[in-house]
């Protein structure tokens, strides 16, 4: 499963959103910054934990006869 491009928008995003939390004039508006970007961090690390679940696992060997 490619998620490279999915993973670069949503760390642009991340990025983009930490931006504009320290532009914010209001506490409101910079609180919705912070949450948005806590949101994507989630999201990037479902992502990353999904594709870990997925990948396939090599057997381990083990030499019983040493």
């Amino acid at each position: 499963m490619n998620t490279g491009l999915t993973r670069e928008l949503l760390q642009r995003r991340i990025e983009d959103q930490m931006a504009l939390a320290t532009l914010a004039t209001s506490d409101a508006v910079r609180a919705m910054h912070r949450d948005l970007t806590c949101l994507y961090r989630s999201q990037l690390a479902c992502l990353v934990a999904g594709d870990a679940l997925t990948s396939p696992v090599e057997p381990l060997e083990f030499d019983l006869a040493a």
